[in-house]
């Protein structure tokens, strides 16, 4: 899982942004985490509003980061199957260079793999199964390995599953953001090498 991180930023720095077709604001939130990422920063975070294109901009940000080799395979986390499922079908029908999906250019696996494939680039999977693997199998034996991913994405991070189960519309909105600090903070910081895993 070792990257040579001096020449994935490099070439990541150097890589064009103009054939993802985005928004300028998109372009912004990318260069944004790119920068924090040659920084350093081991957890960033990227707030857009509803239907601004946040899928659009992540799968432009997995593939440039994949493309450039600053990380060798990212898990993309979803909180619920419908999710997950809508960000497969985005990573399959975005074009992104020359026209191509990212699918078309990487392997990506959904929700149905529970164990990524060695050429599998994006791995899409609910917190809720990753949290199964982390803390209730019992023999472990379908637990991570440390540095089977080095970057991980969570998707619509601010929500929680069991808290919106039992939490009406209304109070969703006026909780305060600590109130949503779920299970995502039990699984991404336990399994991961302190060098190498980035959560964004």
């Amino acid at each position: 899982m070792e990257q040579d991180e001096e020449q994935a930023q490099s070439r990541l720095a150097d890589e064009p942004l103009s054939y993802l077709d985005l928004r300028p604001y998109q372009y912004e939130a990318i260069q944004a985490v790119e920068k924090g990422i040659r920084e350093g920063r081991r957890e960033l975070l990227l707030a857009m509003a509803t239907g601004t294109g946040k899928t659009r901009t992540a799968i432009g940000l997995v593939y440039r980061l994949i493309k450039t080799k600053t990380f060798r395979r990212i898990l993309f986390l979803v909180d619920r199957k419908a999710l997950g499922e809508q960000a497969e079908n985005a990573f399959a029908e975005s074009p992104l260079e020359n026209f191509r999906s990212f699918t078309q250019i990487f392997e990506l696996q959904g929700l149905k793999e529970k164990e990524p494939n060695p050429e599998t680039k994006v791995h899409i999977q609910t917190v809720q199964g990753m949290i199964h693997r982390l803390f209730k199998d019992p023999d472990h034996k379908r637990v991570p390995s440390v540095g089977l991913y080095d970057c991980i994405i969570v998707d619509e991070a601010h929500r929680g599953y069991k808290l919106d189960k039992e939490m009406s519309e209304t109070e969703i909105h006026f909780r305060d953001q600590q109130d949503y600090i779920s299970q995502y903070r039990r699984v991404l910081p336990m399994h991961g090498d302190e060098k190498a895993l980035y959560i964004l």
